[in-house]
């Protein structure tokens, strides 16, 4: 019998999680590269899932160091921004008008509501704000 789709797409994010645990930095909150883009960002979501969901095939449900690295995650992207609403893309000073950027931190914090610091918040809020009125 075939698994069912959220339960594929649950056991993927969970077997997902060590690789992103390796190639993440907790001083910054982002991924590591050697080519840098708010586009590696991307496990925030995903992570975001992982900790509010419960489901028998999520063993990380509830887990703080989940909620922690994909608060931070999304705040890494909201922070590589430029005054004119640019997020940061492909390699480290090179801005443009991505939708990567708004589009994983207004589905991290949709996932994470009131888990995600006030002041993350208005961060993230102020960013793709300023991302909407730049476009």
């Amino acid at each position: 019998m075939e698994m069912p789709v959220r339960d594929f797409a649950m056991k993927r994010m969970v077997e997902f999680v060590p690789v992103i645990e390796e190639e993440y930095d907790p001083k910054t909150g982002c991924i590591r590269s050697e080519r840098w883009s708010d586009r590696y960002q991307y496990p925030a979501y995903a992570l975001a899932v992982l900790y509010s969901r419960k489901h028998a095939l999520n063993t990380y449900s509830g887990d703080r160091r989940i909620l922690e690295m994909a608060v931070k995650m999304a705040d890494c992207v909201a922070r590589r921004q430029d005054p004119s609403g640019r997020f940061e893309d492909d390699m480290p000073g090179n801005f443009g008008w991505n939708e990567w950027g708004p589009y994983y931190i207004t589905a991290t914090l949709e996932v994470l509501g009131k888990k995600v610091p006030a002041e993350c918040r208005r961060r993230w809020q102020r960013a793709v704000g300023r991302y909407v009125e730049g476009c």
